[in-house]
């Protein structure tokens, strides 16, 4: 079985699919946002604390796999338990997807995302959840830090590298030139959009999503910067697709201008695709 089916197995997509515990809780009294913004998973947790006892929780949110597997399989682990041991549970969590673990049968069925440290860009996938509920512990109605959801080099506000395709995007920019009315969250979320309406010619899979888009960049006045590729050099629209890709994106509120350069390295290939569009085409 390959790396990626062990990493997929049945009770993460059981979680994803029918993710457990997924609402609003009306009676919470701790809530916390979190946003990977590296991929664009996004989450709320809601905790009913009483005393020092973690009643009930849920989660809202859109995720990837494997944030929405995390997410569900920790609400369904941590009702009941006390503060303490919700603690101790996410610092044994982090330890097992960050590090080789002889034994992860105390984690239950956590064990199963295990996997996730043979691909260390989806670490922060696996752990949204988990930063997010300890900020929902402290105080109600925060969200996590950037800090916390950004890889040391993103303090230098630079753009960060993703291996195997995905986005690299400037972490710190801002839309007021543009609009005022606009946040940095918009703009990036209607780029990110706009990206995902755009399908390849022969495999019937958005851009974005099928591992095509190689940089994305937007400077303070909206100006885009896009690197992209095609899935082999020999594509028949390889002279037209890049002009259709920056029209949709100029179209985008808020960019002022947008321009696409067509790239050949690293070459595509599958595994430039999301793990979601794999599973979708029986690759995995």
């Amino acid at each position: 079985m390959s790396d990626l089916r062990d990493l997929y197995q049945e009770v993460i997509f059981d979680h994803y699919k029918k993710p457990r515990n997924f609402h609003a809780l009306a009676d919470a009294n701790h809530v916390a946002h979190g946003h990977n913004r590296l991929c664009g998973d996004q989450i709320t947790v809601y905790l009913h604390v009483e005393g020092d006892v973690i009643q009930d929780l849920s989660f809202e949110g859109a995720g990837c796999a494997i944030s929405t597997a995390s997410a569900s399989l920790m609400t369904d682990a941590l009702k009941g338990k006390k503060i303490s041991e919700a603690r101790h549970l996410f610092e044994q969590f982090r330890h097992m997807v960050m590090n080789d673990v002889e034994d992860d049968s105390a984690l239950g069925k956590l064990e199963v995302l295990a996997g996730v440290r043979e691909f260390p860009a989806r670490v922060k996938c696996a752990t949204l959840a988990w930063d997010t509920l300890q900020i929902a512990l402290k105080e109600c109605g925060k969200s996590v830090p950037d800090d916390d959801t950004y890889t040391a080099s993103d303090a230098h506000n630079q753009p960060v590298s993703i291996p195997n395709g995905e986005l690299k995007m400037h972490p710190t920019m801002t839309t007021e030139a543009v609009d005022p009315s606009l946040s940095e969250e918009d703009i990036r979320a209607n780029v990110i959009a706009a990206l995902r309406t755009i399908y390849d010619p022969e495999i019937h899979v958005n851009i974005l999503d099928l591992g095509l888009i190689y940089l994305l960049d937007i400077d303070p006045q909206g100006n885009v910067e896009i690197e992209m590729t095609l899935t082999a050099p020999a594509c028949p629209v390889a002279g037209t697709f890049p002009g259709i890709v920056e029209a949709a994106v100029s179209e985008v509120p808020g960019v002022n201008s947008a321009h696409v350069e067509l790239v050949w390295e690293p070459p595509w290939s599958i595994d430039s695709m999301t793990d979601e569009v794999k599973l979708e085409l029986g690759l995995l």
